[in-house]
Order: C-alpha cells, then structure tokens, then sequence
C-alpha cells in the first residue's frame, strides 16, 4: 500500500501535545512511525504536515500500525496555515451557496467538508471515501484518548489530476515571470482532470460514489458464473454529517439494503444469488461505503472494467479544490496555458469542447457549467444551475481557439451542428439594432457584478463577445468549408461593430461604457475590446491608460492581455505586477504556489487556490516569446517578441508538426534571434523594421 502514495509530506509544519518520532517517514514504509497518544486530559495531540508549496490534489490514505483502544483520527486540509484548523479551511456549513440553496460547492465528488474522522478500530489503511482536490497542508489530530502509531500519510492522485509531461517551455531574464509561467501551468494540470468517474479504485479499495446527474444504480458486466454467494467487504468512513452509511446489493431483481453505523469498521455482506443473475450496487448521493472485496461463487469482481458506473472525459475545472465544474466563459482564460504547456494531444481542451457542445439545449443554449458526468443532452428551458447567456457564447470562442492551437478538425466537425445553434441562440434574443436582449433566467454572470444577482442591462461586455462570438463562428466555417455561414456570420460581425460603438463607445470619455442604462466605465467591457482587439487602435490608446486596478485578478489578467495584444509591453507587464501574482513569489508567502480565484491571496475559507482563469502563462508565450497560430495547428504562425525590459527569452511551443523553438538575445545592434520551424510550418517574423518569412527549418539573424 504505501509505495502507492502519490505524495507525502515533505516537512512537518508543526507538533502539539503527545506527538512521538514527528520526523518519521510518512510515506516510504521503512519501519518508521509516528505516534500520538493523549490521556484525556491536557492537549489533544496535532501533527501538521506540509505536503510542499505546488500542493497535491487526491484522495487521504493513512496506515495504521499500532493502537491503543478505538481512538478517532482527524485530518484536516489547507493552502496556507491560518486555515489549518481542526476542521481545515472551510466545511459544509460555509461552503458556497451562490448557485442556490442546495447546491454544495465543492461538487461532487469533491468533498463538501475540509476534514474527515476515522475511528481507529483496527489496524492497516485508511483510505478516504471522497478527493480533497488540493491541499498543501494535512493535520492529522487525535479527537479521543487513546495512542495510535502511523507509518503513512499520503495523497493518492488516482487520476485525480493531470501527470502528463510537459511539452512546452518558457524562460527569461526575470526569474519572476520564468516562475510565473511554470505557477500558471502547474495550475492549469492541477484542475485537468483525466476523469470525474463516479468509482474509483484507491489503494486497492473500489469507492462507489454516485454523483449529481448519475444513477444510483450500477450494473456489473459479468453475470453470477453459479448458485453461490455475492460476497462484499466494506466499511464506512466515521463521518459525522453522516452517522449511519447505506447502500443496497442489486441481484435477480431483489435489492437487498445494508446499513452500518459510519465507523471504519469492516463487515461483510453475503447475499445469496443464481446462476446467469444481474448484479448490482446502489449508492445513495450522501452515502459512500468503501468496498475491499468483492466477489460471487469465487469470481473476483473488484475490477473496475466490470461495471457500468458514470464515467467522463477528460476536462479542466474551474478550480481542483473546490468547483470541478467546467465552466465555459473562464476557459478561453485558461486554454492558452494549456495549449503552450501540454501541446496540442494533451486531451483536456478537447473534452471540454465536447462537454460542453454536448451540454446544448434544444434551443441552443450552451450550459455555463455543465455536470461532467451528465448523460443525456438539457431539455428545453433548462439552463443549468447557473443560467448566463455570456458563458454560453463562450463556448464558440473556446472552440475556436481549440482548433487555432490543435487543428482538431475531428473534433470541430463533431461540435458543428452546437455551433450554429448556439449562434441562432444568440441571434433571437437581439433587439431590432442588434443590440443583444437580456433575461432574467440567463442573466448571472460575475463580469463586475455579485455572484448570483441579475441585471437586465444592456451590457457592453456581452455585445462586444456577441462580435467576437460572431467571428469565431466564422472562421470556424471557414476552416470546416462552410462558406455560407462563413460569409453571414462575417457581415453580421462587421456590420454589429459599429452599432456596439454607437450604443457604448464614450467619445469625450474614451471608454466602452458599462451598459446602455449606467454610463460609468466597465473595466471588465474594455478589457476585453482589447483583448479581443475590438477596439481601433485610437479607441485602445485611450482605454489603456484607465485601465490601472481591479480587484477581480481575471479581468485584471484581461487588461494585461489587452495591452499586450496593441503592443503595450510595459502596461501589459505592470498590470501583472500591480496584482498580487508577484506576492506568490515573497518567500515569506506560505501558501499554494497556485494562481488563484480572483487572484486574492486566499488564506482560509472556500475560494479556490487553484484557479485556471487567472494563469498567465499564455501571456507570456504568446506576446514576450511572441508565438501565436495564425492558421489552424499553427499552419502559419507569427512571431512578433514583445523585448520591453528583458534581455532574454526562450521557449518551446509544442505544434501537431512538432516543437517550436524560439530563442532571442537583446544585442547593442538589435536583436539576436533563432527559431526553429517544424516541418510544413511557415513563420512570419517581425520586429523592429525587420519582417521575414521563415519557413521549415533552423534560421538564425540578428533583427533590427
């Protein structure tokens, strides 16, 4: 069991109480243990771990090796050590509930609560029924007298987060922003899930779950092979939300119910069945045993590939810890991190395209945050526990830059028949000028507004993503040879841009009004008309300078974006550093080196510390190195290094044809500059008064 541990701690954070050989090993096995004992009477003992400043994100496996009585253990989990309390840095009384009354964040099966209890009556492993999906710490207490000795304390990744290698690379002469890129990309793998399946097989365990928008029941794929016995060995964990666990064995139309008191102690159920029967599991939402064998008339049934539980793509979240939700208008964020980070086969961008292609009501609604086990395509009306019609026309910028970066026609041609609907979506509710209509039930949104709250305001940020929707769309037909929608979708963009300047565009002000109704700026709405490169080069001049501060680090990393994209070197780099993304890198900071929601040095409660949206990764690769496609699987690309204080930079950007190697040196003369071109490739080049077509090759020159 122990050499299975993902990670294990790399430092103790810290002892109380009764704690015996603290520095033991944690994780290898070697004979090492630590103890904590308590009498009863003075401080309870603590044991807080530090699992390093990336975090981990998985499943708690703990071993047991000696004990005294039946003593409970509690761990608990954090990012930072203020949240390091006994119940960790939130739990379900404080969880989220800006999506409704009965909507738990984190999601399933993330677990809802930041700690959980074991009841030590025997000795072995522990394993924990649901993910933590990050921590940096781990407390491990114990909540009643007794002594308990451990071997290993460790995070198991089952497929928890990505582990797959890095193909892309970024370097410079700031060391700062060197680590800021590998921050944003560690971020971006530690949210990208290889799967949300409702089982899991930890540590050898299976652990059944069943999941919001999955069934209860669960089929095996074999069949009784005899008259014999439905043998199952199981426990549940000592929770304490839920006292009593339960779930039922499905066999030849019989359910039988088992229910336990929720203690860690292992029981065995015998059932028994007939020759050919069906067999089954049923695992209520709120209940999850823990199974350690199981068989029938002597056949082994704990291999995963046997049952017929809800199983997912490959997606990224909105956050490890806390949402595992995909949600549409934070990814076009994000995907650029994972584009220059992973390459093109990395497989998580392209689940997401299909999940949310396949989260599209009849009507043509994409979902914002769809469920990633959800089966069967929303009915008409239903958009999902958070209705915005901005995340929705996300959907179709995502899926463009996807086939930008990748050149997956496969998978584009697959989500054709979403795109043109969600675009005749978008299309029905605009006003006779254009102009998009909002409604109530699809209008919540957190584009500079509070979570939850709706706003029928004609808001210049959805307008200007209506054009960019509009040609995205179009050059998705394009590429997929659908000349026609190509064409409409093309003049309808261009003939929408200046009804959107007429109706927003503050010419004594120099800014994109917040909406139609308020007249004051919205930092989020020019933001973005720089970043999508709406607005004229005359109108980005005078926005950039306003741009100075938000307090929502996304939109902050928007305006960077912005500045970038109109060659603004120096804003794009200090709208960075007036953040907090440098304050990652204070030695002093204590927390997750993860880019985080909003960007806000999170210390406790449910705010993500890993948050995808606010990487800035693809800022770096795309304007310092310089290399952007600008055809499909970088077909034709561009690279245009942004130099503004900086003596070097060098990186690799990973395309279908191969790597891209980018390698440029300030010179007294210029600009010393070596790129190498995958074959079939083609580069244009530019800087200063130089402009060059590369094609497939190795070139070296000095730019002037």
């Amino acid at each position: 069991m122990i050499s299975m541990l993902a990670a294990a701690a790399t430092a103790v954070l810290y002892t109380q109480g009764s704690v015996q050989n603290p520095e033991g090993a944690f994780a290898k096995g070697d004979g090492k243990t630590c103890t904590l004992s308590w009498d009863g009477t003075g401080q309870q003992p603590v044991l807080a771990l530090d699992f390093g400043a990336k975090s981990v994100g998985g499943y708690a496996v703990i071993h047991v090796t000696a004990r005294t009585g039946d003593p409970v253990l509690r761990l608990a989990y954090a990012n930072h050590p203020d949240g390091l309390g006994e119940r960790g840095c939130f739990w379900r009384e404080t969880s989220a509930r800006y999506l409704g009354p009965t909507f738990d964040i984190p999601v399933l099966p993330g677990n809802i609560n930041r700690h959980e209890l074991y009841r030590v009556c025997r000795e072995g492993q522990f394993v924990a029924p649901l993910i933590q999906g990050q921590q940096r710490y781990v407390r491990v207490q114990l909540d009643t007298p007794g002594r308990v000795a451990i071997d290993a304390v460790g995070i198991e990744n089952a497929e928890v987060f990505s582990t797959e290698p890095r193909r892309g690379s970024f370097a410079c002469s700031d060391d700062r922003i060197t680590r800021l890129w590998d921050i944003s990309v560690w971020t971006c793998q530690l949210a990208s899930f290889p799967n949300h399946d409702a089982w899991k097989k930890v540590g050898g365990w299976i652990l059944p779950r069943k999941l919001e928008q999955a069934a209860a029941d669960v089929w095996c794929r074999k069949t009784a092979p005899a008259d014999g016995m439905l043998e199952i060995a199981y426990e549940f964990d000592a929770n304490p939300h839920f006292p009593k666990g339960v779930f039922e064995v499905l066999h030849g139309g019989v359910r039988t119910k088992v229910v336990q008191e929720s203690t860690n102690a292992v029981a065995t159920v015998k059932v028994p069945v007939k020759k050919g029967e069906r067999l089954g599991l049923s695992v209520p939402k709120e209940s999850w045993p823990v199974i350690r064998a199981m068989s029938v008339a002597g056949q082994d049934l704990m291999d995963l590939a046997d049952w017929d539980f809800a199983r997912t793509l490959p997606f990224t979240a909105d956050g490890a810890k806390r949402d595992r939700l995909i949600w549409s208008g934070d990814l076009w964020w994000a995907e650029r991190n994972l584009f220059y980070g992973f390459g093109p086969d990395s497989p998580y961008m392209k689940g997401n395209v299909k999940m949310l292609a396949f989260n599209r009501t009849p009507e043509g609604y994409t979902h914002a945050s769809p469920y990633a086990e959800r089966s069967v395509r929303p009915p008409r009306g239903d958009y999902g526990p958070f209705g915005s019609d901005e995340f929705a026309a996300w959907f179709i910028p995502v899926a463009w830059d996807h086939l930008l970066y990748t050149a997956d026609y496969e998978t584009l041609k697959l989500v054709w028949p979403d795109v043109v609907a969600l675009v005749g979506y978008l299309n029905a509710h605009r006003r006779g000028d254009g102009i998009f209509e909002p409604r109530k039930e699809t209008c919540k949104h957190a584009a500079g507004l509070v979570f939850g709250g709706t706003s029928l305001h004609h808001r210049s940020y959805m307008n200007i993503l209506l054009w960019k929707t509009l040609k995205d769309a179009a050059s998705i037909a394009r590429c997929l040879g659908h000349v026609h929608e190509a064409d409409v979708w093309s003049r309808d963009a261009d003939k929408f841009a200046p009804v959107v300047r007429q109706a927003f565009w503050d010419e004594a002000k120099g800014f994109f009004a917040l909406s139609q109704e308020q007249r004051h700026m919205g930092f989020e709405a020019n933001a973005l008309a720089l970043a999508t490169r709406f607005a004229t080069p005359q109108e980005a001049a005078r926005i950039r300078p306003q741009l100075v501060r938000t307090g929502h680090g996304k939109f902050q990393a928007l305006a960077a974006r912005g500045k970038f994209e109109y060659g603004d070197t120096a804003g794009g780099l200090k709208a960075i550093e007036d953040h907090n993304w440098y304050r990652l890198l204070d030695p002093d900071w204590k927390g997750a080196l993860t880019v985080t929601e909003c960007m806000g040095l999170i210390r406790r409660g449910w705010g993500d510390e890993s948050h995808p949206d606010t990487a800035i990764g693809g800022i770096y690769s795309s304007y310092l190195l310089g290399v952007v496609p600008t055809a499909p699987g970088f077909r034709t690309f561009s690279v245009r290094p942004q130099t503004a204080g900086l003596t070097w930079a060098e990186g690799v950007v990973p395309t279908p044809r191969g790597d891209i190697r980018v390698r440029w040196d300030r010179k007294e003369d210029g600009l010393a500059v070596k790129v190498a071109v995958p074959p079939t490739l083609v580069a244009e080049f530019t800087w200063g008064a130089t402009a060059k077509t590369l094609p497939a090759g190795e070139h070296a020159f000095l730019a002037k």
